[in-house]
């Protein structure tokens, strides 16, 4: 695990587990320390706000401050479309965005201006399933049980030759909370 730190806001994470890589950007605009982290990476998760004229039309800001808040707070739709023709990620991301009917068009066609790659706009229920071979999108579909459903069958004892070891940096960090 890398913790990728440039300075305040601008906050990314490399995670390397079993030869694939993912990488998440915090709330941010782009910069050099994420692209060259986010190289070869399976998955790419990039914050992508709005255009500035989007922050004009449905924000109401005026232009100079819809500049300021759209390119230097966040990164505009344009702007992470260029970031992922650069890092060629097998899957892009984009999160912090909208997928209202419209603005996600106008979202989707500023990255495509220069990124063709996989692309998905983050939205809740999806997952992504990252393997060597592929990755892919799918929705899950959640139950508004605040409970969790019986298994079929009774669960059983976990069959320990499963069992992934936590590192020795992960059992130093952590806390007993349970007074165990």
């Amino acid at each position: 695990m890398e913790f990728i730190s440039m300075g305040q806001r601008q906050v990314s994470y490399s995670l390397e587990w079993k030869g694939l890589k993912f990488v998440y950007s915090g709330d941010t605009n782009p910069n050099k320390w994420f692209v060259e982290n986010a190289k070869e990476a399976d998955l790419v998760i990039h914050e992508c706000y709005l255009t500035i004229q989007q922050f004009i039309d449905i924000k109401n800001y005026d232009p100079e401050r819809a500049r300021l808040v759209a390119t230097v707070v966040h990164t505009p739709p344009d702007a992470c479309g260029k970031l992922f023709a650069m890092i060629e990620p097998r899957h892009a991301i984009a999160y912090h965005t909208f997928t209202d009917f419209d603005i996600a068009p106008d979202t989707i066609a500023a990255i495509r201006k220069t990124y063709d790659g996989p692309l998905t706009l983050a939205q809740d229920m999806l997952v992504w399933n990252v393997s060597e071979d592929a990755v892919s999108v799918r929705e899950i579909v959640g139950s508004d049980s605040p409970l969790p459903v019986d298994p079929p069958t009774p669960a059983g004892p976990p069959d320990p030759s499963e069992r992934t070891d936590l590192s020795d940096w992960l059992n130093a960090g952590r806390l007993n909370l349970n007074g165990d």
